[in-house]
């Protein structure tokens, strides 16, 4: 697992890196839960980043708009 640190937004450079950069896979499953404030952007940038996203959230109408904008799939339960 890798964890990088950017200063100044997306797209930027990271200026910091935890973990070993080689085990990175692109592409990996990635579910994610809740589609509030903070998650509906943070699973968008995974989706962006080439993962393949499956997103829940208790609400169905921001699971469907997420869907509308981004590439992934939408799960029926957590």
């Amino acid at each position: 697992m890798v964890a990088r640190c950017y200063k100044g937004g997306p797209g930027k450079v990271p200026w910091m890196t935890l973990g070993n950069p080689k085990e990175a896979v692109m592409g990996e499953k990635v579910g994610f839960i809740g589609l509030g404030v903070m998650g509906y952007p943070m699973a968008g940038h995974l989706a962006r980043a080439g993962h393949e996203v499956c997103v829940f959230n208790r609400g169905n109408l921001k699971a469907e708009k997420w869907l509308t904008e981004h590439k992934g799939r939408k799960a029926a339960s957590p």
